[in-house]
């Protein structure tokens, strides 16, 4: 299982090897919060250039399970509850958050955000994210970029 994780290029999210791939990258805020940011192309819309639920979900999804990843486990998200606020448009650059709010044993309450760059929040989530196992990462697949703490 840990291969799968540390070496999996075709995630849909991130997957570097996947040619429809999101492209997701990460980093951490100065804040310790996980950290991405998208811009939606025309392929990700639902309507009228409006980004799709369903990849709103996968941006929040993939960030608030990196969280506990980030932690040192491999994990699964367990349930995921996103609340959409505002229309997500597509072709501007949304900032993806996501901090740990509690952890008991293996299961942690994530929660996380989308906001555009005026600051404005058009989702946000929260999920219960199972820690699996202990992992140690082979490759720089599921890393954050450290150099770029609170850029």
């Amino acid at each position: 299982m840990k291969d799968i994780i540390t070496k999996d290029t075709m995630c849909f999210a991130c997957g570097k090897a996947n040619p429809i791939s999101l492209g997701m990258r990460f980093f951490i805020d100065t804040d310790r919060s996980y950290c991405s940011r998208f811009v939606g192309r025309p392929e990700h819309g639902g309507y009228q250039d409006m980004l799709h639920g369903g990849i709103i979900a996968t941006l929040l999804d993939e960030c608030l399970s990196r969280v506990v990843i980030e932690e040192g486990f491999l994990a699964v998200t367990a349930e995921l509850h996103v609340k959409y606020l505002k229309p997500t448009p597509v072709g501007e650059e949304l900032l993806i958050r996501a901090w740990i709010e509690k952890s008991r044993g293996k299961l942690y309450n994530v929660v996380g955000d989308i906001t555009l760059a005026s600051g404005e929040v058009c989702a946000k989530a929260k999920a219960k994210i199972f820690a699996l196992n202990e992992q140690s990462f082979a490759d720089d697949s599921v890393q954050p970029d450290r150099s770029r703490i609170g850029e």
